[in-house]
This record gives structure tokens, C-alpha cells and sequence, in this order.
């Protein structure tokens, strides 16, 4: 009924509720094309205050590079919390 990425999408919340509950601390999920650039201490930080983080696409307008097919517009396409894989 679902193809993979769709079952993937649909069961995200519910293993990170599972992890939650097992490990009894924060957790973090990092979808698969997530380019960590910078260390995660404030989001660590941010969930152990509120329980959960969630983190934009972009902080600050694009600068327009056209080696990509990627802008603005693709990017609200997705939305702003996005739950693709």
C-alpha cells in the first residue's frame, strides 16, 4: 500500500516515540540528506529545554547559485518542516 520513502515517512514518529521512550533522554534524527556542517549543541541544548526541536530549511534568503536546481521557491515547495526522506 505504501512505496518505501511513503512507509518510511509514516513510521518516523512513532520510532522516534519509541526511542524517547526507551532511552529517556532526547534523541536526534537527521534525515539521510542532512549535510551537518557545524556542531549540534544547541539543538541539544533546545530539547532537553523543550522536548523537542525542530529546525527550518533555511535561516536567511538563498544566495541565487545556479549550479543547483534548488531556490526559494523549491525549498517552500517542501514547506518549512518538511517529512520527506
Amino acid at each position: 500500500m505504501y512505496d518505501v520513502v511513503e512507509l518510511a515517512t509514516a513510521v518516523k514518529p512513532a520510532f522516534l516515540l519509541h526511542l524517547l521512550q526507551v532511552v529517556g533522554e532526547p534523541v536526534t534524527y537527521l534525515d539521510p540528506d542532512i549535510l551537518v556542517v557545524a556542531r549540534l549543541d544547541e539543538v541539544v541544548r533546545l530539547a532537553d529545554v523543550h522536548g523537542a526541536v525542530l529546525t527550518p530549511h533555511l535561516l536567511q534568503p538563498m544566495e541565487v547559485d545556479h549550479r543547483f536546481d534548488l531556490n526559494e521557491s523549491s525549498i517552500a515547495v517542501a514547506g518549512t518542516f518538511n517529512s520527506d526522506s
